[in-house]
């Protein structure tokens, strides 16, 4: 596919995509390692996503298409002020897939601010595709549109965001359909097997193989918990988890990428990642690894607080936030860690690195930690740590949402200096000192992490770009 990809500007942010999330090494993102049931030693899971909410019951297989005007407008000839959305509603597709259009010469922020996908939508107005295998079992089906809905509620739904969830052997024909619709992979997709052959969540494409102004987040994935699956199979035999405690493990990972499509939607056009970072990519925010990875890994946590005990899955097991949370409970050990639970525990490790008396050494946090392949601190999700301390020392409001305002015209240093007043070496430095500080005390100080994050973050407030 690389073949048409002569424009370096027009592929960037395919490329750094694919990067996030494919070649995080491994503790630090949503991957599977070995972990010990101790105390500090946090389990990763799977960096699995899918994305699709809606509470719909089951449907009949028979596709259901409507057509709507779409609302957006632009100045732009080559556009219409009518574009067609194409709406695909059935038990294995949802699916908003608006005209294709190609556009020439037109500045891509104004185009994508002008389509408005960096702003917040409901899951009803939002163009996000999710597809299914006829095959996969319903009940991953349910607890995927059921998390979704309640997740998009927090972050908001972003405009395209495609979610592919298949059994490789199952039935396939209403996903593929809908891929060749939005043009993945140039619209030609004639077996699974090609699906398959690229699968990475969060990779993405670019319809009709425009990489300039079509650009999709995707996350082509093999149905997790199948059996044929290595990573389950070393999970059961090696961690013990049940198929229950990967049900959880698996959301984990869908609230880990999405909300690597809400950082992505609000650096527009840029490339989120540093300079250097991989690929070739052009126009880099320089966001560094520790803040991407560190706030994709501490919002799950974060949101399960809140919504944990309501989820379908959990009351029908009669398995509750604090049971999981409670060391004595043998759940602590499968499906906490799976979820990274219990962050006092991961503040607690990561202390002890700046001190030298942990599992790892973190002396100093330094620009070493910008980098995925040369970080220090990152370990044992240290950088969950440090996204944490940006919140606790201005606010979790901006912290997760008002630095993306400013992200795209300033880039990251920029944002830092304006919300914070410190250049990124200072921060640095300010987070090492608070650290190092009071060795005897390894618990967070009050406020470090927030009691309850919807009192704390209206992410619906977000204004990127303007």
């Amino acid at each position: 596919m690389f073949e048409i990809l002569k424009n370096l500007k027009s592929f960037h942010l395919l490329l750094v995509l694919i990067f996030i999330s494919c070649t995080t090494p491994d503790d630090l993102s949503v991957q599977d390692t070995t972990t010990e049931s101790q105390e500090s030693t946090i389990e990763s899971q799977e960096s699995t996503i899918e994305s699709q909410d809606t509470t719909i019951e089951s449907q009949e297989t028979s596709t259901t298409t409507t057509v709507a005007p779409s609302t957006t407008t632009t100045t732009n000839s080559s556009m219409t002020s009518d574009i067609q959305i194409e709406i695909i509603l059935t038990n294995n597709v949802d699916c908003k897939i608006r005209e294709y259009i190609s556009n020439e010469n037109l500045d891509v922020n104004e185009y994508l601010q002008k389509l408005g996908t960096n702003n917040p939508k409901t899951r009803e107005t939002a163009e996000i595709c999710i597809l299914f295998s006829e095959d996969l079992p319903q009940s991953i089906k349910d607890d995927h549109r059921e998390f979704h809905d309640k997740m998009f509620n927090v972050l908001g739904a972003y405009d395209r965001y495609v979610h592919a969830l298949y059994e490789v052997e199952g039935d396939n024909t209403e996903l593929l359909s809908a891929l060749n619709k939005l043009g993945a992979y140039g619209g030609d997709i004639n077996d699974i097997m090609t699906i398959y052959e690229r699968r990475t969540c969060l990779g993405g494409f670019g319809r009709f193989n425009d990489f300039k102004y079509s650009e999709y987040s995707f996350c082509n994935q093999p149905n997790p918990l199948s059996a044929s699956n290595e990573k389950l199979e070393y999970k059961k035999r090696y961690i013990g988890r049940n198929d229950l405690e990967n049900r959880y493990g698996q959301m984990q990972g869908w609230a880990h990428e999405y909300f690597h499509h809400y950082q992505r939607a609000h650096h527009l056009e840029r490339t989120m990642g540093m300079e250097g970072d991989c690929c070739g990519s052009a126009d880099f925010t320089n966001t560094p690894a520790w803040f991407i990875e560190g706030q994709a890994n501490l919002f799950p946590t974060l949101f399960w607080k809140e919504n944990f005990n309501d989820l379908t899955i959990s009351k029908e097991n009669q398995i509750t936030f604090n049971q999981i949370l409670n060391r004595e409970n043998e759940l602590y050990a499968k499906i906490c860690s799976a979820i990274i639970c219990d962050l006092d525990s991961v503040y607690k490790q990561h202390k002890k690195a700046f001190l030298g008396d942990g599992e790892y050494s973190c002396p100093e946090f330094t620009e070493l930690d910008d980098y995925r392949d040369t970080r220090i601190c990152g370990k044992m999700y240290g950088w969950v740590i440090t996204a944490a301390y940006m919140g606790y020392i201005s606010s979790y409001q901006t912290a997760f949402v008002d630095f993306f305002n400013d992200i795209n015209k300033l880039g990251f240093d920029g944002s830092m200096e304006k919300h914070y007043g410190l250049t990124k070496l200072e921060f640095y430095k300010q987070y090492s000192d608070f650290m190092r500080s009071d060795p005897s005390n390894l618990t967070p100080p009050p406020g470090f992490f927030p009691s309850k994050l919807s009192e704390e973050v209206n992410f619906f407030l977000v204004d990127s770009g303007n």
